[in-house]
């Protein structure tokens, strides 16, 4: 048995995290691209995109509660709408494919 180590060139996978909200596709195509997304069709029929931040994108001296006050502000910016604290939530999915 060949055990393989290193990248493999035939197989297809992807995951993400964001810290947001679903969105309907008429309320993301509007948004701007400071925002994280990705699309959920697949997971929620109701909502089409998880618009929010990565938890990359957390600043070195911010805790959590600030990292999420902080998108929750931009996603009240963005949407032109107050959006609570408590509509957003973190958003962990991956899969494969190949």
């Amino acid at each position: 048995m060949k055990i393989r180590i290193g990248f493999v060139s035939n197989s297809s996978n992807t995951s993400f995290c964001i810290f947001g909200k679903y969105v309907s596709y008429d309320k993301y195509k509007t948004l701007p691209n400071t925002l994280d997304t990705h699309s959920a069709s697949q997971y929620n029929f109701d909502e089409d995109y998880v618009v929010g931040l990565s938890p990359e994108r957390m600043i070195n001296t911010e805790t959590v509660s600030e990292f999420k006050e902080r998108v929750r502000k931009m996603l009240s910016e963005a949407l032109n709408e107050e959006v609570q604290l408590n509509e957003c939530c973190w958003h962990i999915n991956g899969w494969y494919d190949g």
